[in-house]
């Protein structure tokens, strides 16, 4: 896998950087210094005193982390509400949803008049599963992807539905907290308890090797080679506090999320990226199902531009020897900086 220089640099000097980004965010006043066995017993999630024995990815601020999400810390009340969007996503929206609600994330999909069967196996996984589901918009398929649109909706959304937490992400993406073993719903119960609102996330994107996917396979599982070359944007906040308050998203594409008194986790969660699964997939996807139907007024706004250097005969289908491969320990001891700060990631600004 190729890395920039200064990624490179980067991960040489970690033992270096990693505490200095502590230290940083202890004296801009993000969060107080904590111990990962303070004497008066009180434990706080947010930022470790040492740095080898407290970080993300860390045994002990592991152990720790669940020790108080077992034991110190009781979140059965605790809401969090996923809001995705989909559009012909037939072939990973049950496994999609699912990564949410086996650890008691509740979803409400915003369905786009998929022409597979999308609808069905959602409106199925909703008679049986904390999962609601709208078609959008209401009144029946529009020409274009209205992508703001959908996005006022969500916003709308997240005043009318009860909950603590909200995320927002896509049908093909899965989101992982900074802590191995660690669920992200709890992940978002120890940010909100050390006083934060917001969490951005890192993007791994992955691509596959071969034409073998298959619909109902677990795609996390599945696709294996990544690299940090994503199509998106940078800021990648999409989960936040119900502060009572409304939110603004349109203005960034949905990329970041705005709303007074915002406080942003220093650490950085991961958003592993699946956007094509076989070369004929890919094909449909960018060719047929997104670029016929990108809204003239949002395109001239510089939105939806992240497929613009495809073409027909582009190559989804990557070769395994160009990308390495993921390996949660290994990923978190290589990428320690750039997974938890997103230093050292070239990204491509589009929306």
């Amino acid at each position: 896998m190729k890395v920039n220089s200064l990624s490179s640099l980067i991960r040489r000097c970690a033992k270096v950087v990693a505490p200095l980004l502590v230290t940083l965010a202890v004296t801009m006043g993000a969060a107080t210094v904590a111990t990962a066995d303070p004497g008066d017993g009180a434990w706080d999630p947010t930022l470790p005193k040492v740095i080898s024995s407290g970080a993300p990815g860390d045994p002990v601020s592991i152990a720790n982390v669940k020790e108080s999400v077992a034991e110190g810390s009781d979140n059965s009340e605790f809401r969090v509400v996923a809001l995705i969007s989909a559009y012909n996503e037939e072939d990973i929206i049950v496994q999609s949803i699912k990564k949410w609600t086996d650890q008691g994330v509740s979803v409400h999909v915003l369905e786009n008049w998929s022409t597979d069967a999308t609808y069905d196996l959602v409106t199925d996984l909703a008679t049986r599963l904390p999962v609601t589901v709208e078609r959008f918009p209401a009144a029946g398929p529009s020409n274009y992807f209205d992508w703001g649109a959908m996005l006022a909706r969500m916003e709308t959304l997240s005043r009318e539905i009860e909950a603590d937490w909200f995320i927002r992400r896509g049908a093909d993406e899965v989101l992982v907290s900074p802590w191995p073993g660690v669920s992200y719903k709890d992940a978002l119960y120890l940010v909100d308890q050390a006083g934060f609102n917001c969490v951005d996330h890192t993007i791994v994107e992955f691509h596959p090797v071969d034409d073998g996917f298959e619909m109902g396979m677990d795609h996390e599982a599945y696709f294996k080679h990544f690299d940090f070359q994503n199509l998106s944007h940078s800021n990648q906040r999409k989960a936040w506090k119900n502060c009572g308050q409304p939110i603004s998203t349109i203005a960034s594409a949905g990329h970041d999320v705005l709303f007074d008194g915002r406080k942003v986790y220093p650490f950085k969660f991961l958003l592993k990226h699946y956007s094509f699964r076989s070369q004929q997939h890919g094909e449909k996807k960018v060719f047929r199902e997104r670029k016929a139907r990108w809204n003239p007024k949002e395109r001239a706004r510089g939105w939806h531009i992240h497929y613009d250097s495809m073409n027909e005969g582009h190559r989804f289908v990557q070769s395994p020897t160009e990308k390495a491969i993921f390996e949660e320990d290994h990923f978190n001891k290589t990428y320690l900086v750039e997974r938890l700060s997103g230093i050292g990631i070239r990204r491509e600004k589009a929306n």
